[in-house]
């Protein structure tokens, strides 16, 4: 498991039956948007293919290809991150909890 921001990037086996596919803006998946413009990202390569099933992502690639998470926008303050290896990747909001109020909510930045 790696993490760059609030984006939480894991291998998984499969995509779930329920994936739908998603396409590329740009030669680009967009992976998360922040409230401040900020944007992670992957290069769309050959062979790829994003997913969204209920609003969690997986990227399926060609099993040995690299790719890198990008942090683009007006507060560049995450460095790439290197995809790990696997066949299918699957990428999740970090949650924080206020157990006072008893609220569970992404985080964006």
């Amino acid at each position: 498991m790696r993490q760059q921001g609030d984006v939480v990037i894991e291998v998984v086996e499969a995509l779930p039956h329920t994936a739908q596919r998603v396409e590329a803006v740009e030669g680009r998946f967009e992976i998360a948007h922040g409230e401040s413009g900020n944007v992670h990202t992957v290069e769309a390569a050959a062979g790829w293919a994003l997913f969204d099933d209920a609003g969690t992502l997986y990227l399926r690639r060609a099993t040995g290809q690299g790719g890198t998470l990008v942090h683009t926008g007006p507060s560049r303050h995450h460095l790439p991150v290197d995809l790990p290896d696997g066949a299918v990747v699957r990428f999740r909001r970090v949650r924080e909890v206020d157990h006072v109020a008893g609220l569970t909510r992404s985080v964006m930045d």
